[in-house]
């Protein structure tokens, strides 16, 4: 199984013109069993060669082995199979019509279609008439899987159906030992133990960051509000598991569980602030180690605007890293860079930087900021002389956000559009979110004791399309290639808040490329010519990851694309 889906590994040999079919028992890669049962390599030998041997058969035109996975699918109660090869396959649009003909010859039953695995597939895929060429793309099979999991896990607790937000509304609140089944959870949910979406949502939306946070299993699965009710487990305790590897979640009957003791909690640790500063700052002007003045969102969106400004030393550690069989992976950064000098890749990154992003700019109020009657004229001057005219956005940047074991995705105010005479009122309006009963109640129950607000005020930029991004594989955490966008022609905001599916595309930042995952609620992808630009963002992205982590924590990052840049407006930890 791969993500539900039942599969096999396909390798096509032209030089002795036989298929191999390769059940999920033998536990190989396509390139082992090649080394072992076709060319009879030593033991050890193909992890010494291996990226030259992946090229020859991902990359190179004359290649004697094709490489692909074949899945079983199922559209209105009729199965059929999806070919597809590796995402990072450059195989012409006659190498995959040869392909096709080959493993169409070779099984019986349902019909085949090829399922172009990468924008370069994608495009070649278009120009071929479908009699030649059958096809299913990503984007259909995504829209109509029934499983998607989200955040893998396990919970016990108590099932909360809701059919719908009225519902929910109107039934007993939700306490932290209860996992909900709704089809799209609100923003404003309390802690719980699990989610579990009765239909498609957005991924990287703050009410998944806060799952990933709370380390809570989280996943959809179409019409399981029909098999709750049909089970009446509807307020019953239950084990929720989700497994990427099975074909759908598990819900089965539990016993209950104490429940005075409250939720398990991480050591949440909120360094000491300093609120004795009263400086308002260019964001420029602010680094990591001014989080206990200004909080970690402005020191993380300021310390990413001093990079492109003077550089960084750090950009290259997550490619630095030993990746076994490979002692690092240089030699494709190298690649992805355009820079065959080892010793010119760091200048090469930092220049894939400042050519990619930008930071709009902005000001930070720090915590000590006292509510004076000349805080009106101080934050109009502090905009006039480091950002400009507006509109701006005005957004939140506590000590208590964006922490280990504690994200708060979306639970402070930020607000956008505003206009220059209306700033000192969503100044005040911001800061006061750091009481709302909710926002005490979470951090109440993450153990933290006292928190304290910081407001940005940034020049808000106006895109063609913006979103959210993270440099990691949310289902498959030991994917050390995959960089992910979710992607809306409208706002930022649309995808954080999860009111409209996005478009979801992954990029390879290894060996290069990039596909579309899903169209969410819109009826075509990004145009081809913004493509690139969100292939540099990823790559960006990986870089900044290795500036602001030793290890592998990746980041999440939001944007807006104008002018031909990637505009940051947030990034911090990938929590969970």
């Amino acid at each position: 199984m791969l993500s539900g889906i039942p599969y096999v590994k396909v390798v096509i040999d032209k030089v002795t013109n036989s298929i191999h079919f390769l059940d999920e028992a033998a536990r190989l890669l396509h390139v082992q069993y090649i080394a072992k049962h076709i060319l009879d390599l030593p033991p050890g030998e193909i992890e010494r060669i291996l990226d030259a041997f992946n090229h020859s058969v991902m990359r190179a035109p004359d290649r004697r082995f094709y490489l692909a996975t074949l899945g079983q699918y199922e559209r209105g109660g009729s199965p059929f199979y999806a070919l597809e090869t590796t995402e990072v396959d450059t195989m012409s649009a006659d190498m995959a019509r040869d392909l096709y003909e080959r493993v169409r010859r070779s099984v019986v039953g349902p019909p085949v279609f090829f399922k172009p695995a990468n924008h370069l597939q994608e495009r070649f895929v278009a120009l071929i008439p479908p009699d030649e060429l059958p096809r299913v793309h990503a984007t259909e099979l995504y829209a109509s899987s029934p499983f998607v999991p989200l955040r893998p896990g396990r919970a016990h607790g108590r099932l909360r159906a809701f059919g719908s937000e009225a519902e929910y509304r109107a039934a007993e609140p939700l306490r932290w030992f209860d996992i909900v089944v709704m089809d799209r959870v609100p923003e404003d949910i309390p802690r719980v133990s699990g989610i579990l979406n009765s239909a498609h949502t957005t991924p990287l939306s703050h009410t998944n960051i806060l799952a990933r946070g709370w380390d809570i299993p989280n996943a959809v699965q179409l019409g399981v509000l029909d098999t709750i009710a049909r089970d009446g487990l509807d307020g019953a305790w239950v084990v929720y598991e989700v497994d990427p590897a099975q074909p759908s979640v598990r819900l089965s009957r539990g016993e209950p569980l104490p429940v005075d003791a409250g939720p398990p909690r991480r050591a949440v640790v909120v360094p000491v602030a300093d609120t004795a500063h009263d400086e308002i700052a260019p964001l420029d002007r602010i680094g990591i180690a001014d989080a206990v003045r200004y909080g970690t969102k402005a020191a993380h969106v300021g310390e990413v605007a001093r990079v492109l400004r003077d550089g960084s030393d750090r950009l290259l550690g997550y490619y630095e890293r030993p990746r076994p069989p490979r002692p690092n992976l240089l030699a494709h950064l190298a690649r992805l860079l355009d820079e065959p000098r080892p010793d010119a890749l760091a200048d090469a990154a930092n220049r894939l930087l400042r050519e990619t992003l930008s930071v709009p700019p902005g000001i930070a109020l720090p915590f000590g900021t006292a509510n004076t009657d000349d805080l009106g004229a101080r934050v109009a001057a502090a905009l006039a002389h480091h950002v400009g005219p507006g509109p701006y956005a005005v957004r939140s940047s506590s000590d208590a956000e964006d922490l280990p074991g504690f994200s708060a995705a979306g639970i402070y105010e930020s607000l956008t559009g505003v206009a220059a005479e209306d700033v000192p009122a969503a100044i005040a309006r911001v800061r006061a979110s750091l009481r709302s009963p909710r926002a005490t109640r979470l951090r109440r129950e993450a153990g933290i004791a006292d928190a304290h607000m910081a407001v940005i005020v940034q020049r808000q930029v106006h895109g063609d399309l913006g979103g959210v991004m993270v440099t990691a594989n949310p289902v498959q955490p030991a994917d050390i290639r995959g960089v992910f966008l979710n992607i809306s022609p409208r706002s930022v905001e649309d995808v954080v808040s999860g009111a409209a599916l996005p478009i979801e595309h992954v990029y390879n930042t290894m060996e290069g490329g990039g596909r579309t995952l899903s169209l969410g609620a819109f009826q075509s992808d990004v145009d081809d010519t913004v493509k690139p630009l969100l292939a540099r963002l990823a790559l960006a992205g990986r870089l900044l990851q290795a500036h602001f982590a030793d290890g592998d924590q990746p980041v999440d990052v939001e944007w807006v694309a104008a002018d031909g840049r990637a505009h940051l407006v947030q990034i911090r930890p990938f929590g969970g």
